[in-house]
């Protein structure tokens, strides 16, 4: 902090970015007898099972930014945006997970989120090394964010 020259107004420029990964089960309707029944919801469990990641970010003075959540498809359907706060960022991947070129775009939704933010800023990240590209660290120097993993 002392080398970005940030010891003062801190928790205005300190944020902090996690990915969790997010899994539901699509319901089934119940039929036939009871013991069967209790057989099929289970394989049918089994085999709907659907995960995304949810990207949520929070600065230490306790303002946050929309969410950014990653559905598993290939094909954009409007229902990943229903029930949705306005402005959401929804995006897609083929393994419903984070991809490098998805940061790339979260790290701009950030950058746009809190373009009214002190800078320089400490971005805190977790696991999400893996995911920072040559053009993430140019753009971060360029807008005086420095990313700590």
């Amino acid at each position: 902090m002392k080398k970005l020259k940030i010891q003062d107004n801190l928790k205005d420029r300190i944020w902090n970015v996690d990915k969790t990964g997010l899994m539901y089960v699509a319901k089934r309707k119940q039929s036939g007898c009871r013991n069967r029944e209790e057989i099929c919801i289970h394989q049918d469990v089994h085999r709907t099972w659907r995960n995304h990641d949810l990207v949520s970010c929070i600065c230490a003075n306790g303002t946050w930014i929309l969410p950014f959540i990653i559905f598993k498809g290939s094909r954009w359907n409007e229902a990943y945006k229903k029930d949705c706060l306005p402005n959401t960022q929804v995006h897609l991947s083929d393994r419903g997970w984070i991809t490098k070129e998805l940061f790339l775009l979260w790290f701009q939704f950030f950058l746009d989120s809190t373009g009214g933010s002190p800078k320089p800023m400490l971005l805190l990240m977790d696991s999400q090394g893996v995911h920072i590209t040559p053009q993430v660290i140019e753009l971060a120097k360029v807008v005086k964010v420095a990313i700590i993993n």
